[in-house]
């Protein structure tokens, strides 16, 4: 036989130009990539981005401006490196070459940076992290392990106003300047590549930040009272532990529709050194990808009903949500969806002073809110295009009836969400 090999560019670049829409604050952003498939001539594959962006952030713009202004910005890079072989090395080399074979293993090495202006604060973010994936010895299973990640958030310049929103002490305390020490393992099951007509994607995580910090910091003798939160390299770190599972199920229904499910449940539970999980780690709901009749981070926690004034920013420690979607192909390039959203997320602390915030099993089912509608999307192979419209059915704010309609104190019922890719 002959054998024809044609070699790939080893190096590459991309030039990027996004638009932004985030709860209807309409933004631009550029990226610049690079990518090298062979740095250390070994199958090395380097990526770095370099990224900024401008978003107009509608509920602080004044009259004197004209209603157009970019007053949001963000600026920054992501770099990491691919390395084809365990994180481990085995020293025999028959079976370090078997293992790779089967499992495909690699080691990546991350750091990175990101840098945002607001108009209430100015928040920066330093990380690096250490990981490690391979196949399971089972079909369709991964294995992702980062014993080493690392991440110092800095939140400074926060105006008087956004003091009065983050009032409640635990919301307060998630934006305080904090290092993070954390440690996680994720694994998949995954058979969507498959032609099967029935499809599954199950993924758990589990996570914890800070304990061999907490550990190294309560031998050290410090003139702090006790009781005062520790610190590393005088800064406080966080501690907690967190989990979550992701369950997907595709089935299809003939030749041009599909049914799809997903369900989400993730808790973050802070303890020790942490009153309160970071923002950074913390769950929001509604958006694009989430509960589509509410916009990003405008629904709870819990039955709280925010100041419709204030620029949407609702976090929780606990996350459920459930979505069910229709897919329909109508011609080559259109699809429509018909879809039910429902799920809410809440606090796990009682010292979280937002009313009606507190996780509660007993009455989990008036705090569930739910939405419907129907979306349009523009597939063009390499990308699909697609716009949600979210309809409110029930909206646990509401004082009362948390049926929407026919309720008088019933306000932005609807929400029209655009994104990139499927949902789910």
């Amino acid at each position: 036989c002959n054998i024809r090999l044609t070699p790939f560019n080893t190096q590459s670049y991309t030039l990027e130009l996004e638009g932004t829409n985030t709860s209807g604050n309409i933004g631009l952003a550029g990226n610049i990539k690079y990518k090298h498939k062979n740095l250390l001539r070994g199958a090395e594959i380097f990526d770095i981005k370099f990224k900024g962006a401008r978003e107009r952030q509608i509920d602080v713009i004044s009259d004197e401006t004209g209603g157009v202004a970019f007053n949001t910005m963000e600026m920054g890079f992501e770099s990491m490196l691919t390395l084809p072989v365990p994180l481990i090395p085995m020293r025999n080399e028959d079976k370090r070459r078997e293992r790779e074979r089967k499992l495909n293993p690699k080691t990546t090495i991350k750091a990175g940076f990101n840098y945002r202006k607001r108009t209430d604060y100015k928040r920066t973010i330093a990380n690096a992290s250490l990981g490690y994936f391979r196949k399971g010895k089972k079909p369709y299973y991964v294995h992702t392990v980062n014993p080493f990640e690392l991440n110092f958030i800095r939140v400074t310049d926060k105006s008087p106003d956004f003091l009065e929103q983050i009032s409640d002490p635990i919301l307060r305390a998630s934006y305080e300047n904090t290092f993070l020490s954390v440690a996680n393992y994720r694994i998949t099951y995954n058979t969507i590549a498959t032609s099967k007509s029935n499809t599954y994607y199950i993924s758990w995580l589990a996570e914890s930040a800070g304990n061999t910090l907490f550990a190294f910091a309560s031998t050290q003798k410090t003139d702090s009272e006790t009781g005062a939160q520790k610190t590393f390299l005088e800064i406080p770190f966080a501690q907690y532990l967190r989990t979550e599972i992701d369950f997907r199920q595709y089935k299809k229904l003939g030749t041009h529709a599909k049914l799809a499910f997903r369900s989400f449940a993730g808790i973050a539970f802070p303890y020790g050194n942490s009153e309160a999980i970071p923002f950074v780690k913390k769950y929001y709901s509604g958006g694009a990808n989430s509960i589509r009749a509410w916009q990003v981070r405008s629904l709870g926690p819990g039955s709280f009903a925010s100041d419709t004034d204030a620029y949407p920013n609702q976090t929780g420690d606990i996350k459920l949500e459930v979505n069910i979607e229709y897919r329909v192909l109508i011609v080559e390039m259109l699809e429509t969806a018909l879809f039910i959203d429902a799920g809410n997320i809440w606090a796990v602390k009682a010292a979280d002073t937002r009313e009606g915030a507190l996780f509660d099993a007993q009455n989990l089912h008036k705090q569930i809110a739910v939405g419907y509608g129907l979306g349009i999307r523009l597939d063009f192979d390499f990308f699909i295009f697609r716009t949600d419209l979210g309809i409110k059915l029930f909206d646990p704010s509401l004082v009362g009836s948390n049926l929407v309609i026919g309720n008088p104190n019933a306000t932005n019922k609807f929400a029209i969400n655009f994104g990139i890719g499927y949902p789910f």
